[in-house]
């Protein structure tokens, strides 16, 4: 398990990095007592990936949450 943190314009998410059955998931705490997010990389049908909720239903944080987990390992890099 990775964890680090993600710097926002107005807060510091928490992120544990793990894998379950092949699969890559962060789990995402916010310092707002907002429930944690956990989220992965899927496929759509034409081939494109994007972030997406696990459970699915709070795809828009997903989706900025994803961006900012991207930066976070391009600066790591």
């Amino acid at each position: 398990m990775e964890m680090f943190e993600l710097h926002t314009a107005n807060q510091v998410l928490k992120v544990e990095a793990f894998t379950l059955s092949g699969h890559r998931l962060f789990r995402i705490t916010f310092p707002d007592k907002t429930l944690p997010l956990v989220i992965t990389r899927a496929t759509h049908a034409n081939g494109g990936l994007f972030w997406t909720s696990v459970p699915e239903g709070r795809q828009a944080l997903s989706e900025q949450t994803g961006l900012f987990i991207e930066s976070y390992y391009k600066i790591k890099k």
